[in-house]
């Protein structure tokens, strides 16, 4: 990511994506096979300076826009996962070896039409 045309070609706005997600056909796409999504500040589910409704309101709005799109839902894996920072996710008890303790496990949603549901699987 040193070399600016690479970076400026691979880094676009949250609104670009919002617009290939609904230009998005059988013909003309112009989204990469892989997109990684981060959200701003404002909506990253941060306890200091975001609220984790927001982060909530900015995952369902791309699943949705996603979903509403039949050619790009049909091949479409989303994975979430969550800033762990904050410790909302996690109801296990975590040893404190140190500082930061033993780590905190970290979810990871997956939203697809090949997903089934309802399956929870501890790594």
């Amino acid at each position: 990511m040193t070399d600016e045309k690479v970076r400026n070609a691979a880094l676009r706005d949250t609104l670009d994506l919002y617009a290939s997600l609904m230009s998005c056909n059988a013909t003309n796409c112009d989204l990469p096979a892989v997109s990684f999504v981060k959200p701003s500040g404002y909506l990253d589910g941060h306890p200091a300076s975001s609220k984790v409704n927001l982060l909530e309101g900015f995952v369902k709005k791309i699943v949705e826009m996603t979903k509403a799109n039949s050619t790009l839902w049909a091949d479409t894996a989303i994975f979430i996962t969550f800033d762990e920072g904050g410790g909302y996710y996690d109801s296990g008890y975590v040893q404190p070896l140190d500082y930061f303790g033993d780590g905190t496990r970290i979810p990871m949603i997956v939203v697809s039409p090949y997903s089934t549901g309802g399956h929870l699987a501890y790594l």
